[in-house]
């Protein structure tokens, strides 16, 4: 005999299973909701740029002020000089500089010359026991005795190195062993003072008719200066301008200033006291700019 159930019995069972079932369909809905809006968030976060800890300013920091070029003192720049080259440099010394804008460069014996005739960075890039006894006599002396950059400058207690070579070189050694000399020596004399900053003068002009064809020449003067200007960019060295108000426009040199004063003392390359006012011109600016450059490093 069949056992009868009742409507509400039967209701009752019908929407129990309904809910159950309804409950379970939820489950799975949210489940696999939560594993794909999970997949999703943990896209987004890989790529999300990562957020920044910005900091709120403080109230207490003021703004360095904006400096102009003539607010900075040459002085407190040259103190700390060497300067290492040539005739050209070493006439520099005796017949331009610190004698006639001391507010500039300081008084006469403040800067240090490693400076002599013939020299070239052929001859200070080899260590000078090794040089001949000619080659030695091109060679600058620190206390008296003939020495190397890279022992000298250290025991100057300077770090600003300014550097004039090429004319000694060009012909001798032709532009490309020219350069690998310079790079070489600046790294020896860096190895030594390891804050050593240097300050590379380009090459001035020679003479229209003393000019040694593919050697000591206008041409290989000017592809000499432009690799200079490379090699000061790739290093992080400063090039420096000493040459170009003493060219015509044919880049040879100039024998006359405007005003007729005569800037060549009749040989090749060296230059007569009115041409060295615009080394002065030109190493002033960039004392300064390097002052402000690093006033502005601090901040």
């Amino acid at each position: 005999m069949k056992k009868n159930i009742s409507l509400p019995t039967a209701v009752l069972g019908l929407l129990f299973l309904t809910a159950f079932v309804l409950t379970s369909c939820s489950n799975s809905t949210q489940t696999g909701l939560s594993k794909r809006n999970s997949k999703v968030m943990d896209a987004g976060l890989e790529s999300m740029p990562e957020i920044l800890d910005v900091k709120a300013p403080d109230p207490s920091f003021e703004e360095e002020p904006l400096k102009e070029l003539s607010e900075f003192d040459p002085l407190d720049f040259f103190k700390d000089a060497v300067y290492c080259g040539d005739s050209c440099m070493s006439h520099y010394h005796w017949r331009g500089n610190s004698y006639v804008h001391p507010e500039i460069f300081g008084e006469h014996n403040a800067a240090v010359w490693l400076a002599n005739g013939s020299y070239g960075v052929q001859y200070a890039n080899r260590d000078v026991s090794l040089l001949s006894k000619t080659e030695k006599t091109y060679c600058p002396k620190y206390k008296g005795a003939i020495c190397n950059l890279w022992d000298a400058i250290p025991a100057l207690n300077k770090n600003r190195v300014f550097m004039f070579f090429g004319l000694n070189d060009i012909g001798p050694t032709g532009v490309d062993k020219f350069i690998s000399n310079y790079i070489e020596v600046i790294g020896k004399i860096k190895e030594a003072v390891p804050d050593a900053k240097f300050y590379i003068l380009s090459i001035t002009p020679i003479r229209e008719d003393m000019q040694v064809p593919g050697k000591l020449c206008t041409e290989n003067i000017l592809k000499a200066n432009e690799r200079l200007v490379q090699m000061c960019d790739e290093n992080g060295w400063v090039f420096v301008d000493v040459a170009s108000k003493l060219r015509n426009a044919n880049g040879h040199m100039l024998l006359k200033l405007e005003d007729g004063t005569q800037i060549s003392d009749g040989t090749n390359v060296h230059l007569m006291k009115a041409a060295y006012k615009f080394w002065d011109e030109a190493l002033e600016k960039t004392a300064r700019e390097e002052l402000r450059r690093e006033y502005y490093e601090e901040y």
